[in-house]
């Protein structure tokens, strides 16, 4: 798996293609063209990304109404950084899936800006995001088709350093685990089938005498012995 910035506008084309049809939010080429755009490669297939972006306006803010919230909003995202635009292939392992998330916040803290900023308008993605961005800055409609509910959080560049490391260490974990048993698991279903396919090696039943054979040399044994 190879991590690549995407620079030029053919891949960023093919970036924003990507994203969109996994059922993310349309976005401009303008946006990608002024943010950094990081995309996860296995061979020659794209299967992942993300997006940081530390210029105004942020994604998050942009379908907040109008208004003293949207004021409140833009000055609490000042000197921050977004994840935005993240998509990953639903084929792609968790272990894979945990590489992606790390090196994302990596990235991110890289900046050298004092926030992170994410956001989700899908309840489950939020959840598990604010593992990591837990404080909520803003939660409420969008002026946006259908005024989805939005939710933004933030977190200190330090404490995403620690919360990330934590939860790192745990999931990886976890994920190693669980990949070690399964093939355990696959290793012992193929070393059974393996023996269901090896031959029986014929066994020969033991002769029983039957009572007249054994009346016979026992005879054949006296005559024998008197010779």
């Amino acid at each position: 798996m190879r991590f690549r910035w995407l620079k030029d506008s053919a891949t960023l084309t093919e970036y924003r293609r990507a994203f969109a049809s996994r059922g993310g939010d349309s976005v401009s080429m303008e946006y990608l063209e002024n943010a950094k755009v990081r995309a996860v490669f296995q061979g020659s297939k794209m299967v992942g990304g993300y997006v940081l972006n530390s210029k105004q306006p942020f994604r998050y803010t942009d379908g907040v109404p109008l208004g003293e919230k949207r004021d409140a909003l833009v000055s609490r995202c000042a000197n921050a950084v977004e994840i935005t635009c993240i998509w990953m292939d639903p084929d792609m392992r968790a272990l894979g899936r945990d590489w992606v998330y790390g090196r994302m916040i990596s990235d991110a803290l890289f900046v050298q800006k004092r926030w992170v900023i994410g956001g989700s308008c899908i309840p489950r993605v939020a959840k598990i995001q604010k593992q990591v961005i837990p404080h909520t800055i803003y939660h409420g409609p969008l002026e946006l088709p259908g005024n989805p509910i939005e939710e933004v959080y933030r977190v200190h560049f330090l404490e995403l350093a620690f919360r990330m490391t934590l939860a790192f260490i745990g999931k990886t974990s976890l994920d190693l685990v669980k990949t070690g048993w399964r093939a355990c698991w696959r290793s012992r279903d193929h070393r059974k089938r393996r023996l269901a396919k090896t031959p029986t090696p014929l066994l020969l039943e033991p002769v029983v005498l039957g009572a007249s054979q054994r009346e016979c040399d026992t005879k054949r044994h006296d005559e024998d012995s008197e010779g």
